[in-house]
C-alpha cells in the first residue's frame, strides 16, 4: 500500500517484542545473493536456483530476503503480495527456485491483459492468470496467479464463474512456487499484425521467462485470521443485532465483544449516523497499514442508535469503510484521505438513518502492520495489532433507512476522539 511518510505514535497497542516461529533456514541464507546469469537452468528444481532479471549477458546480483515462516498446515513458506512484487519476478525465482509459497490477496474487479507473443503451454505465460492484490488499495502492488492443467476447466479460463480469478472481491489463499517444470517446453510465437510488432523471441528466452510465473499449488478461500477471543456466549447479543447491544457488549467486555461473540458473521443493523465525527482524519499516531483499518484514530463513520443517543459519546459506535465501498476501487474514503469529503459512502447520510451491513475479523486485518522507518525499532506488537484490525467494524453496504425524527436538530460535534 502506499505508505504514509510521517512518523506517528500508535497509543492503543503497546510496544512488545515477539518471536516468530522462522525456518532454520530459507532458500537462501540472510543476506546471501543469488547471481542471475541468463545461462542458468530456465526451470531449475534446487532452492538456490538462480534466474536472470534482464535477460541480459551482465550478471546481476540479487539480495535474497530473510528466512520466512513455515505455515505447517500448509507446508509452505508464508509471504506477501508486496514482498514478492517488491523482489520482482525474476529475484523472486532467483531467491526462492520451486519452493513452496503461501500468499494472501484479494481477487480485484478485472483480468489480464494481452501478450504479443503466443504461448506453449498457453496457460504458463499467455494471460491466462488472474491477480490478486495485498490490500483493497487499487494502487497497491499485486501479484499474476498461473493455473496449471491440474484446476481443470478454470486453467483455460481462470476468470470464469467459479473460478479463483472470477470471484472478485474475495480474499484467497494462494500455495504456489516459481520455476514450474513445464517452462523446459516455454515456446513464444510473435502474434501476427501485433503492434508494435514483436521481435522473435529465442526458446531459452521464452524458458526462462515461463520460470519467472508463480504458478498455484492450491487456491482457496481466505476468510479466518485467526482463533476467535473467549467470551461468555451468554453476554453476546441475540439476533437482531442492533447497535446498543454492540455498545453495551463493548464497555462491559472490551474491543474484543464484537470479534468474540459474532466473528466475520454478516450484521444487518439500522442506526443513526452521527455528524460531525468519522468524516475527518483523527490524529495520526503511527504508520500503519492499511490505514483505513489500522490507524487507532481514522474512522470510516460514527454511528449510534438513534438521534437522541448520538448526543452522548459513550453511545457511539465507530466503524470502519474500505476504500472499495461503495464501488470497487473508487476509494470513496471516509477517514479524510480522499480528495472529496463528499465521495464518503456515509456522507448523503449524516444526520439522517441508514441500514448497514457489516462484520468483523476482516481478512485485510492479516495484512495489518506497523511501517518502520529506515533505521527505527518496531513500537507495536505485530500479533497485538493484527488483533485490534480484527476487532474492528468493517461496513459492507449503506443505505438509507426509515427512522423515528429527531424531535429537535441533533447535536454537531466536532472531535473524532473514539469513545
Amino acid at each position: 500500500m502506499r505508505i504514509l511518510p510521517r512518523p506517528r505514535a500508535f497509543g492503543a497497542l503497546g510496544a512488545l517484542a515477539v518471536a516468530a516461529a522462522m525456518l532454520s533456514a530459507c532458500v537462501a541464507a540472510p543476506g546471501a545473493s543469488a547471481d542471475p546469469s541468463p545461462s542458468a537452468d530456465p526451470a531449475p528444481s534446487s532452492p538456490a536456483a538462480t534466474a536472470s532479471p534482464t535477460a541480459s549477458p551482465t550478471a546481476t546480483t540479487i539480495a535474497c530476503p530473510t528466512p520466512l515462516p513455515l505455515d505447517p498446515a500448509t507446508g509452505a513458506m508464508v509471504t506477501t503480495v508486496d514482498a514478492l512484487a517488491a523482489l520482482g519476478e525474476a529475484a523472486a525465482a532467483a531467491c526462492y527456485g520451486d519452493a513452496k509459497l503461501e500468499v494472501r490477496g484479494l481477487v480485484p474487479p478485472f483480468g489480464g491483459g494481452t501478450s504479443a507473443y503466443t504461448w506453449t503451454p498457453a496457460w504458463l505465460a499467455s494471460g491466462g492468470a488472474f491477480s490478486i492484490h495485498g490490500s483493497r488499495d487499487p494502487l497497491a502492488p499485486y501479484l499474476w496467479v498461473n493455473l496449471p492443467p491440474s484446476f481443470g476447466a478454470c486453467s483455460g479460463d481462470p476468470h470464469a464463474k467459479g473460478c479463483p480469478g472470477g470471484q472478485v472481491g474475495t480474499w484467497v489463499q494462494v500455495v504456489g512456487h516459481y520455476n514450474d517444470p513445464a517452462a523446459a517446453t516455454c515456446v513464444a510465437t510473435p502474434v501476427p499484425d501485433f503492434y508494435p510488432p514483436a521481435p522473435p523471441m529465442s526458446p531459452a528466452d521464452a524458458q526462462l521467462t515461463c520460470a519467472r510465473q508463480f504458478v498455484a499449488d492450491s487456491v482457496d478461500p481466505y476468510v479466518a485470521t485467526g482463533p476467535l477471543p473467549s467470551v461468555d456466549p451468554g453476554l453476546c447479543p441475540v439476533d437482531p443485532v442492533t447497535v446498543d447491544q454492540i455498545v453495551a457488549g463493548t464497555k462491559s467486555i472490551g474491543d474484543q465483544y464484537g470479534l468474540g461473540c459474532l466473528g466475520a458473521k454478516v450484521l444487518t443493523f439500522d442506526a443513526y449516523v452521527v455528524p460531525g465525527v468519522g468524516l475527518l482524519s483523527g490524529m495520526e499516531q503511527t504508520t500503519v497499514d492499511p490505514r483505513w483499518l489500522a490507524d487507532s484514530l481514522n474512522t470510516g463513520a460514527v454511528l449510534a442508535s438513534d438521534a437522541t443517543a448520538a448526543g452522548d459519546a459513550t453511545h457511539w459506535l465507530v466503524v470502519r469503510t474500505p476504500p472499495d465501498v461503495p464501488d470497487d476501487y473508487q476509494a470513496h474514503a471516509c477517514d479524510g484521505s480522499a480528495v472529496d469529503p463528499t465521495s464518503c459512502v456515509f456522507a448523503p447520510y449524516v444526520g439522517k438513518y441508514v441500514t448497514v451491513t457489516g462484520h468483523y475479523d476482516d481478512p485485510e486485518s492479516a495484512m495489518c502492520r506497523e511501517v518502520v522507518a529506515a533505521g527505527d525499532d518496531p513500537l507495536l506488537d505485530p500479533d497485538a495489532l493484527i488483533l485490534y484490525c480484527r476487532e474492528q467494524l468493517v461496513v459492507d453496504s449503506v443505505a438509507a433507512a426509515s427512522g423515528p425524527e429527531p424531535s429537535a436538530t441533533p447535536p454537531t460535534t466536532s472531535t473524532a476522539t473514539r469513545p
